[in-house]
């Protein structure tokens, strides 16, 4: 179903169900009137109120929306004096009541997805198309093969009009060129530029040349450079900047997770997320929302401040009981406009309050730019700095949250950990700068071909760790196996020297009542033996592979 058609029916689906909300709101009312002010009764009549109140304006009622609100301050006035209302109060809402009643029927206007800017969400494990302009074919082939150990899918070519042609019917995710061609000696130069021209967004463009003066340079700048590398060229450079381009043009969608028990309400919002490029979750049974967090890791949490089961205040409390959800900033999007509600929420654990109805628009740049703070300041309390990866600290709660829904589910999981061979020699014979490029491409290429699901780190120093959820010690090996063997055949430089590096691995597989330390420790055992066994070798505690 595309987005107008699943709105269209959300929107009939609200017309059709309001007169049973209506209904239900006037039988509170009238058990209110006829057997006394029971609690219980006024907080459920509240309650509907404010869903209207929240709702009606979304679904292109907004009378409904206004007058619905002015019932609910009333309700809630009496709600917190913990008093019954006298006659002259009561007397003023029953005339809003009549008015509610009769706001059914179609919608007072249609209501329309505005056209929002989607971000990229392009997945980080589908393979980036690389054009190659190489007249040696040899040095071509061997480039080519390189970049495919790291998940590249390489096109190469001849001469610039084989390559002009290519770049009309489908354009590349980067090129990487030579300056002197058979067509001339700034032949490489001259073809970017007409490539360059073709596109409103520049191309990611390296340049490769055994020039280095600085004309050379200047006309690839003026062609659009992103690089210029001097041949022989150093792999580890080229994968850099290719994933340096990639970065900067792709990013994960925004994880969020929305808690409203408003169905209705909480399918459009979600819908005007996702025509945003988010990725969203919807939960509207509170008691769901733990072991969702623990499932879907959202980077923002959208919640109703006033539900069925629970407040959203309440469920804040429970959510910051954990400390591996504290870094979660929580965003009530509710009708509440009172200011000294509000500071109360976010004093108990909420970061900030959107207020229904609320436009589309607004809406999806409200949750990105929180979403985004969330995770830039994520990225800076978690991460690596090398590497990008979680860093010790953020790879141990992970792990203890995946041991946790293993014990729950029942489900395996496996934890492996890689550690470079010879390292010291690396550093010895090549230096720290060198060292450090392949650390950081023996995690791009760990990341690149793992699993989605799967979840890598940097433990230390030249020592990694992938947590492998739903998979076996079997599947964890293959997969790493795999991965060893792409990065033992790529070729790193260093002054022209030529050189290549291998890793060992040891997996664990999990088993009924195993905490972390044990966890790691079987893995780190496993380590031990591989590197024991000769390196450059995946082994389990079941066995070699």
């Amino acid at each position: 179903m595309d987005q107008g058609t699943e709105l269209q029916a959300l929107q009939q689906a609200y017309a059709a169900e309001l007169p049973q909300r209506l209904a239900a709101i006037a039988a509170c009312w009238d058990r209110l009137c006829e057997q006394g002010w029971e609690r219980q009764t006024l907080q459920q009549m509240h309650l509907l109120v404010h869903r209207l109140a929240g709702s009606g304006s979304t679904f292109g009622f907004p009378g409904l929306s206004e007058t619905a609100r002015d019932i609910e301050q009333g309700l809630r006035a009496w709600l917190e004096a913990g008093t019954l209302p006298g006659e002259p109060e009561r007397q003023r809402i029953q005339p809003l009541l009549f008015q509610l009643a009769e706001m059914g029927g179609a919608p007072q206007y249609p209501q329309d997805l505005l056209p929002i800017h989607r971000r990229s969400t392009k997945g980080q494990h589908e393979r980036p198309l690389v054009y190659l302009l190489e007249d040696d074919r040899e040095l071509a082939r061997q480039l080519a093969r390189q970049l495919a150990h790291f998940g590249y899918y390489v096109h190469t070519f001849g001469n610039t009009a084989e390559l002009e042609r290519t770049v009309e019917n489908r354009r590349p995710d980067a090129l990487i060129m030579d300056i002197i061609l058979p067509e001339g000696d700034s032949a490489g130069t001259q073809a970017a530029e007409r490539i360059q021209q073709r596109f409103n967004e520049e191309l990611p463009i390296i340049f490769q040349s055994r020039r280095d003066d600085f004309l050379a340079r200047l006309g690839a700048v003026r062609a659009g450079a992103s690089a210029y590398l001097v041949k022989p060229v150093d792999i580890d450079l080229v994968i850099e900047y290719l994933e340096r381009f990639r970065g900067c043009r792709e990013e994960a969608p925004y994880k969020i997770m929305l808690v409203d028990d408003d169905e209705p309400l909480a399918e459009r919002t979600a819908l005007v997320l996702r025509q945003a490029g988010m990725e969203v979750t919807v939960f509207n049974r509170t008691r769901d929302v733990l072991d969702g967090l623990m499932d879907k890791r959202p980077e923002l949490i959208l919640m109703d401040m006033y539900m069925q089961e629970c407040s959203g205040l309440e469920l804040t409390k429970i959510i910051r009981q954990h400390n591996e959800f504290l870094r979660i900033p929580i965003v009530y999007l509710s009708t509440e406009t009172d200011i000294d509600l509000q500071m109360l929420a976010m004093r108990m654990g909420g970061d900030d309050f959107l207020t229904k109805p609320i436009e589309d628009g607004h809406l999806v740049d409200a949750v990105s730019i929180r979403a985004e703070r969330a995770r830039v300041l994520g990225k800076f309390m978690v991460l690596d700095s090398l590497t990008g990866l979680d860093n010790h600290t953020r790879l141990k709660e992970q792990l203890e949250a995946e041991l946790s829904r293993c014990n729950r589910n029942g489900s395996c999981m496996s934890f492996a950990m890689l550690d470079i061979d010879h390292f010291k020699r690396v550093n010895d014979n090549y230096g720290h700068l060198t060292g450090d490029r392949i650390i950081r491409n023996l995690a791009k290429l760990i990341k690149r071909r793992v699993r989605k699901s799967d979840i890598v780190g940097r433990y230390g120093g030249e020592e990694f760790a992938v947590i492998f959820p739903d998979c076996d010690a079997e599947n964890a090996c293959q997969i790493l196996d795999e991965i060893r063997r792409n990065f033992s055949q790529i070729t790193h430089m260093h002054n022209n020297i030529a050189f290549r590096v291998t890793f060992s691995a040891g997996v664990a597989q999990y088993h009924t009542g195993m905490n972390a330390e044990q966890f790691t420790r079987v893995a780190d055992e496993s380590l031990y033996a591989a590197k024991e066994a000769g390196r450059n070798r995946v082994i389990t505690h079941t066995g070699l592979r």
